[in-house]
């Protein structure tokens, strides 16, 4: 075979007359061959996301140095997507089934098309040892793997196939949730959710262009009158949980249901209006502190699938604290003051300090989580008197990353001043001893006098 249509021939045997006998008989028999397999002369493996789709190009030449050829493209699918709805039911506007529920795999409705591989071109024609290249267009809207064969005919080589292999991973995301909280031990966030999948939407051009312009806005029309879409819904971090099952209501087809129709669909579980949250997520979040919670929460029917992005930004509620210091005179003492950082992301602090003899770096980064392990950062605030004192201050520490300040009220006591050092005198009874004692500045270049005293006995010297 040369080519995967069926061959057809007739083969005779003619019996020899032999001398003396009769005529020899004659058998006649039909031949017919079918193919049943197709060996490629190539395999091309793609992978992509859901709703996005993706050219193909296969490269072909025209081995032949003496003359032209023509190729006759066609396409053939490989995957099996079940029963589809016929055309036929399309043109005439049969009624099908409008409440969509999850009792079968995902994207394995019968309103998506079974065709996802077109070629717009089905001749190419090629000069002698000339290449071109064969566009093949892919739209994946099913999560499954797709394959297909794309059978060149070539008017001098014969006919051969190449397999297209796509993998289909998760769509991008198609809808995102940001909000801030302060903190608690658990909040709650209710998400709207649309009928409508903006990433269907996004790519109405390319399902135009496969289906056809009348066939497409059909088939448009008969995704957006579903009165139910039922999803399992996933949660792919920890923090992050909720109802593992979402049924969305279309209002529009709610509102023109007959009361007996009503009364069914409350009863097989109300459309998900959950005490008239219609159409809404409610996302639970338990933070382990202040910080930036993100998460990917993935929504999946037999009609279609969503990823919605979420990110929580959880602020502290105002944390207010007092710290004491107190030390002698020209002395210092430091306060570690800990920042604990459960999120994923590093933190910028900004501290604000104000206050005499208390002193402190101007900011600092908080590293973040890792490996279930906080991120810590010890911010070191200093007091150190000159001299006997009462001084206050504040400290503010801002988080610029989350947008949360910690305050503190800073009290400082100078206490009396601690021995500068320790002098031993050797002296013999009525023999006068003269002992230097070193003074320095603590004014700096400033100009600073003492007033000497003391209690030890037989002690003389300048008064100033």
């Amino acid at each position: 075979h040369n080519t995967r249509h069926p061959a057809e021939a007739q083969i005779f045997f003619i019996g020899e007359r032999l001398p003396g006998g009769g005529a020899g008989a004659t058998l006649v028999f039909g031949l017919r061959s079918t193919v049943k397999s197709y060996k490629r002369t190539e395999v091309i493996v793609k992978s992509t996301k859901l709703y996005d789709p993706i050219t193909i190009e296969i490269t072909v030449k025209n081995s032949s140095p003496e003359q032209d050829t023509d190729l006759a493209i066609s396409v053939r699918e490989l995957t099996n997507f079940g029963k589809q709805p016929s055309d036929h039911a399309l043109e005439r506007g049969k009624p099908r089934k409008k409440s969509i529920k999850v009792t079968e795999e995902v994207t394995t409705h019968q309103l998506l098309p079974s065709k996802t591989f077109w070629v717009k071109k089905e001749g190419l024609k090629l000069k002698k040892g000339a290449s071109g290249a064969i566009i093949v267009n892919f739209l994946p809207l099913r999560l499954t793997p797709h394959s297909c064969l794309v059978f060149v005919n070539d008017s001098i080589q014969g006919e051969y196939c190449i397999e297209l292999q796509v993998k289909v991973e998760l769509p991008s995301t198609t809808e995102t949730c940001k909000f801030s909280h302060a903190m608690r031990s658990t909040i709650v966030k209710d998400v709207a959710v649309s009928m409508r999948n903006s990433a269907i939407d996004k790519c109405r051009s390319a399902i135009m262009d496969l289906m056809g312009q009348q066939a497409g806005k059909e088939w448009f029309k008969s995704i957006t009158e579903q009165s139910r879409l039922d999803y399992k819904v996933e949660y792919l971090t920890q923090c992050f949980s909720g109802p593992r099952d979402l049924s969305l209501m279309n209002v529009g087809t709610a509102r023109s249901m007959s009361p007996t129709a009503k009364a069914r669909d409350s009863s097989s579980g109300g459309g998900g209006r959950q005490g008239g949250n219609a159409n809404k997520l409610p996302i639970e979040l338990r933070p382990l502190g202040p910080g930036k919670y993100e998460s990917r929460v993935v929504l999946r029917s037999v009609l279609d699938v969503r990823v919605m992005d979420v990110e929580a930004t959880i602020t502290a509620t105002g944390t207010r604290a007092e710290l004491t210091f107190s030390c002698p005179a020209r002395q210092s003492i430091s306060q570690e003051i800990p920042i604990i950082n459960f999120s994923e992301q590093p933190w910028h602090v900004v501290a604000q300090l104000q206050g005499d003899f208390f002193t402190g770096p101007k900011d600092m980064q908080v590293p973040p989580s890792h490996d279930g392990v906080p991120g810590k950062a010890l911010y070191p605030l200093t007091f150190s008197p000159r001299w006997i004192c009462s001084a206050d201050g504040e400290l503010i520490l801002r988080n610029a990353t989350i947008g949360d300040s910690y305050q503190y009220q800073l009290k400082g006591v100078g206490e009396e001043p601690m021995a500068e050092d320790h002098i031993k005198v050797d002296s013999r009874a009525r023999w006068k001893t003269t002992v230097p004692i070193t003074v320095r500045n603590i004014l700096g270049d400033r100009l600073c006098t003492y007033t000497v005293e003391s209690d030890l006995v037989g002690m003389t010297g300048d008064a100033e």
